[in-house]
């Protein structure tokens, strides 16, 4: 006998304990009211089904989410360059748009896609494309450079510049990268930085005359004719009859005392050139070395007048002036050149604020109107092109470009600039 039915058999004979009637021996002495047996039943199929139901609408979003199959980026890449080819930017952009980065050769395929937006004019879009392309090909010199250049076009020299000197540790052998790095590091004033990477390009290729030109320019007006001697030497000898080449040796020969030889290169640059200011700051500091007033005045004067924003030449004309005994001309003199001081540390301020928001259209706008307020044309005129690179509809910079090529109509012919924007040259991609 088992010890539950010993249990059940003893409980039973003992008074009280008889079991209720209709009640089989070995149950419970309390049964389960049947309504309730089918209240339990009826939510635990009501369970199950609502189970089934969230397995079903899982399973549905991961089959509409789940990652769609990897291709071969590089075939749609190879597509796109034949749409390039055929002058056809929109349909490279679209065979190449929705490539991933996980994706073989999608650093190729993002690169026609930054390609197409460049020649569409999307500058903001093609911008973070590049971008996207040096993050997956970061040995792409061609893409790096392209983007440096953009993002100096864009007003943004400060990346621009980072990506530039990138490109040339990449490919330290093509000088055209270290050029574009001079002439950047000579627009964002660092003339040590300019003429060093003006001497990698000669170093690559000695007959290269603008960065010759480029190299003497950062050397001599910054106090280091001394150290030019031997590129002045050189200047001469290749080009005798530039008259940049002349006016930049009268101004090493002043530097040097040797003033008789200053004023003949001066006078030979100035007779083909007469807008030539390194020829007039020689011959200016030439004559006022000899105490000839009227006439240093006069070279400063032509200098002032030709470059209205100059620092050194205000301050030189405010020591003509006063050895000159001009006493009220110095005192106008001062507050035009704190003037231009102001000027240049508040454009100085907006352009490292451009390289804290460079998809900021304003930022290059009000840039471009401080330029335009002090005389400079050109670069107002750039920095309204990079307002409306950025935002096409930002209306203010567009009606400050009308206004300023009303007032200046050779702007309206002036070449553009070889840079991003267009993916000439070094920066083309392929």
């Amino acid at each position: 006998m088992s010890l539950a039915s010993a249990t059940h058999e003893q409980s039973a004979a003992e008074p009280g304990g008889r079991p209720c009637e209709g009640a089989p021996l070995g149950t419970s002495h309390r049964r389960v009211p049947s309504r309730a047996r089918i209240l339990l039943g009826t939510v635990g199929i009501a369970l199950a089904a609502a189970m089934v139901v969230v397995c079903a609408l899982i399973g549905l979003w991961w089959w509409s989410h789940r990652p769609a199959p990897l291709r071969d980026a590089r075939a749609l890449a190879a597509r796109g360059r034949a749409y390039l080819r055929s002058g056809r930017p929109d349909l490279a952009f679209q065979v190449v748009q929705d490539v991933r980065d996980e994706e073989p050769g999608a650093g190729e395929a993002v690169a026609v896609a930054a390609q197409a937006l460049l020649r569409m004019g999307q500058y903001r879009i093609a911008r973070l494309a590049l971008e996207r392309t040096v993050k997956l090909l970061p040995n792409h010199v061609e893409a790096t450079v392209t983007l440096g250049e953009l993002n100096c076009d864009l007003g943004n020299g400060e990346r621009g510049l980072e990506l530039l000197e990138a490109a040339a540790r990449l490919r330290p052998s093509d000088y055209r990268i270290w050029f574009t790095v001079g002439k950047v590091r000579h627009d964002l004033g660092d003339h040590a930085g300019a003429g060093r990477a003006y001497e990698r390009v000669l170093e690559r290729n000695p007959s290269h005359r603008e960065a010759l030109l480029g190299l003497l320019d950062t050397l001599i007006p910054n106090g280091q004719s001394q150290v030019a001697e031997p590129w002045v030497a050189k200047a001469l000898q290749m080009y005798p009859q530039d008259p940049v080449v002349l006016g930049l040796a009268a101004r090493a020969a002043v530097d040097a005392h040797h003033l008789d030889q200053a004023i003949t290169l001066a006078d030979a640059a100035l007779a083909r050139d007469q807008r030539n200011i390194h020829a007039l700051v020689a011959r200016a500091k030439s004559r006022l070395a000899r105490e000839q007033w009227q006439a240093a005045l006069a070279d400063v004067e032509r200098a002032v007048a030709l470059a209205p924003n100059d620092v050194g030449l205000l301050q030189l004309l405010l020591i003509v002036e006063a050895r000159s005994g001009l006493s009220q001309r110095v005192a106008a003199t001062r507050s035009r050149l704190r003037q231009v001081q102001h000027h240049l540390q508040v454009m100085d301020e907006l352009t490292h604020e451009i390289t804290r928001r460079p998809d900021d259209p304003e930022l290059p706008w009000k840039l471009g109107k401080l330029a335009a307020e002090s005389g400079q044309a050109l670069l107002a005129s750039r920095c309204f092109e990079a307002a409306l690179a950025l935002e096409p509809a930002f209306e203010p910079a567009r009606q400050s470009l009308r206004g300023l090529q009303a007032s200046h109509p050779e702007l309206t012919s002036t070449p553009p600039r070889s840079t991003g924007l267009r993916a000439p040259g070094v920066g083309a991609l392929p």
